[in-house]
């Protein structure tokens, strides 16, 4: 029935979620629907043969500006302000959604459990008196690291230096009553002070568009990687691996090579190849040494750590990051949550079917749902780019409930300065357009408002969109389907909002 694409030529995750009953990458896998309940006229739809396309870059490139709005869109550049951000190269960045952020301290005994090579002492210290303890262990020159989520420890003050234990007692006092950027520090990491000959950079992430993780090599650490790729790019060595094969050190040292020699080459496959494990066996989005140094006796040691994982990972692993500290109700998020997000949080959980979540708040006047994911992302950019303000940022998709959707709305409408909402998303398959339409009508009758004019917009084009639209056209909803573009749609609703 349908013609089967090539594994290897797909990404993890549409392989994962593909099911080839009938369903589409991002579908879930269902049977043909009893008599009872398929639409008008299904018995005489006939089965077609079809491709799921695969997308390369080129393909991408044709596609409509639309699809790449997203890129730099003004909710990436307000993510990109917060500690959550990592820049990367245009071609590979970390995965996008929730993450767990290690702080270094953490980062750094994950790595060696690997045996990665760390500075003498490497310890958190939670007051004065135990970083005095940590560098009268260590017996020398030590660097004293405020931990928090964040970055511009250096320019901020958060990194000091002590030749003895007393000054780095005084050090750490110092450093504990300091904020950055808004964080107070967990504690500070007491380590010794290495003679660093030359620093490298070496990490893994994911490449978005080779679908494959991949790791980089730089022979000038320290500083962004991102802006040594731009103006250096003879100083950047990658090489992308599967996620079925171990890494293999001699695949390290094909890498490793671009950009060493002599002995150096052995030394820093000793990082490479862990690092790769690492980032496989625990479901990372980002593991990075930066920098990696080389000392002046030859040797190489870690100065530096970062590490992220995916935040579907945290069950996989409850066991480690139990050892590691780190709590099952710990967000690391940039901010606390408000109570608007908590409570779309709230109303998510309570009910499995489908997904009404990921609510953000904005402090604009027109309320969004909006979805999935990348749609949600350009719908937003598209709002922005018409000049509209939103209120908030969310996502639904996978066929929520109707009373999902109606407590999302009743939230939405009830945050203060929300005066009217739009219902965008992409053509839907595994979503029902009557029971969005239904559950918004929904909320916002039981608001104390007229549909009519609360919904300034409502384009979901899709699975049942006949009955959604005949629902809407009841109750005076301003709709359209696919013929007309998520962007203009965007534009409609910012119009109406201008003339409100």
């Amino acid at each position: 029935m349908f013609e089967r694409a090539s594994p290897a030529a797909m990404s993890r995750s549409t392989r994962d979620r593909m099911r080839w009953t009938g369903g589409s990458a991002g579908a879930p896998a269902s049977r043909a629907p009893p008599a009872a309940k398929r639409p008008p006229n299904a018995s005489s739809v006939p089965f077609v043969k079809i491709s799921i396309p695969i997308h390369t870059p080129s393909t991408i490139s044709r596609m409509p500006s639309t699809f790449a709005m997203g890129v730099s869109s003004p909710l990436v550049s307000a993510f990109r302000q917060l500690p959550l951000w990592r820049p990367w190269s245009k071609k590979a960045r970390p995965r996008e959604g929730p993450l767990l952020r290690f702080y270094e301290y953490e980062s750094k005994q994950l790595l060696a459990r690997h045996g990665v090579a760390l500075p003498k002492g490497s310890r958190l210290a939670r007051s004065a008196d135990e970083a005095r303890q940590i560098a009268a262990g260590i017996a020398g020159p030590t660097v004293l690291k405020s931990q928090v989520l964040s970055g511009g420890r250096m320019k901020a003050g958060g990194v000091l230096f002590a030749e003895n234990a007393d000054q780095a007692a005084a050090a750490a006092e110092t450093i504990l009553r300091l904020e950055i950027n808004g964080h107070k520090p967990r504690g500070v990491l007491v380590e010794s002070r290495q003679p660093v000959a030359q620093e490298y950079y070496l990490g893994v992430t994911w490449d978005g568009i080779a679908k494959r993780p991949v790791m980089i090599l730089s022979d000038m650490g320290g500083i962004d990687v991102e802006e040594v790729a731009e103006k250096h790019p003879d100083h950047i060595a990658k090489r992308h691996f599967s996620t079925l094969l171990p890494f293999s050190e001699y695949r390290a040292k094909q890498l490793v090579a671009q950009l060493a020699s002599g002995s150096d080459v052995n030394a820093l496959v000793r990082f490479v190849a862990p690092l790769a494990r690492i980032f496989m066996q625990y479901g990372l989005t980002l593991a990075e040494i930066n920098p990696l140094a080389k000392l002046a006796d030859g040797s190489f040691v870690a100065l530096d750590a970062h590490v992220d994982m995916e935040a579907e990972a945290r069950s996989q692993h409850a066991a480690l990051l139990r050892e590691l500290g780190i709590g099952d109700d710990e967000t690391r998020m940039a901010r606390p949550p408000t109570k608007f997000e908590l409570d779309g949080a709230a109303i998510n959980a309570a009910d499995h079917r489908g997904v009404a979540g990921n609510v953000t708040e904005f402090d604009g006047t027109l309320g969004l749902i909006i979805g999935a994911g990348g749609g949600s992302l350009t719908l937003f950019d598209a709002v922005r780019s018409h000049g509209g303000d939103p209120a908030n940022y969310c996502e639904i998709g996978g066929n929520p409930s109707v009373g999902k959707v109606a407590a999302l709305t009743r939230l939405i409408l009830a945050k203060p300065g929300v005066k009217k909402i739009a219902v965008m998303m992409n053509v839907v398959s595994n979503t029902r357009v009557d029971m969005v339409a239904r559950g918004v009508i929904k909320g916002v009758v039981e608001s104390g408002h007229d549909p009519g004019e609360k919904i300034a917009i409502f384009r979901i084009p899709g699975s049942w969109e006949q009955e959604g639209f005949k629902l809407l056209g009841k109750y005076g909803v301003e709709f359209c389907d696919r013929s007309v573009s998520m962007y203009e749609a965007a534009g409609r609703a910012v119009a109406k909002m201008k003339r409100a």
